[in-house]
């Protein structure tokens, strides 16, 4: 882990505008500069050294919770600066909480509402990491996702919403402490993945088609 030290300036000039707007050579450098700020290890998650100061107990303790879960799993995870989420005024912007695996990866907590996270997220990273606390079970969740993912297709379609769906979206159920990971195409098509990192696809990988 590199302990070479960012300015806020440095960082915050990535944040004018927002994460989906970047350009790939853009978010390439930006992953470059948030390694390297400074971080201290809490039960296997990198945690940038600013953030519980600036942030909310609350609000660290169910992002750190949130990223203990993904490093049970195997990953590796940056909890990034605070400096990366807001503009030079200060004002909330529209980036990623983590780096997770070398991807921008967005946090979600939420009781049931697996939609409304998954659309406020989307644009945010690449990848995101649902947070269910409330008695959810693995259909559910899908069937939600599905249906969600195919609201974001027809919005596309009627030239609504401009947001590429590809990327990993892993839903965390707390209560029955199970881990789902779905890795979504561009064209909408669901692959059900197993959520530990590194492990090979199944031999007959599971896919889904949105619903609409």
């Amino acid at each position: 882990m590199r302990q070479n030290e960012q300015t806020a300036d440095d960082i915050e000039a990535f944040t004018d505008k927002d994460f989906r707007d970047l350009s790939p050579a853009e978010r390439a450098d930006l992953k470059v500069r948030l390694r390297a700020a400074r971080y201290v290890t809490i039960d296997g998650v990198f945690v940038a050294e600013n953030r519980p100061r600036h942030e909310a107990a609350r609000d660290f303790a169910k992002e750190l919770k949130a990223c203990k879960v993904l490093c049970a799993w195997g990953h590796t995870v940056y909890l990034l600066p605070f400096d990366f989420a807001r503009d030079a005024d200060g004002n909330q912007k529209k980036s990623a909480d983590t780096l997770t695996d070398g991807e921008f990866l967005e946090l979600k907590e939420t009781d049931r509402n697996i939609r409304g996270n998954y659309n406020k997220a989307i644009g945010q990273g690449k990848d995101v990491l649902l947070y269910v606390t409330g008695d959810v079970d693995r259909q559910f969740a899908l069937n939600e996702m599905m249906r969600e993912i195919g609201n974001l297709r027809k919005q596309q379609q009627a030239g609504k919403k401009r947001v590429d769906l590809a990327g990993k979206v892993y839903i965390y159920l707390e209560r029955r402490r199970e881990m789902l990971l779905l890795r979504i195409k561009t064209s909408g098509v669901i692959r059900e993945g197993d959520p530990r990192l590194g492990a090979l696809p199944p031999a007959s990988e599971r896919e889904y088609t949105a619903r609409k």
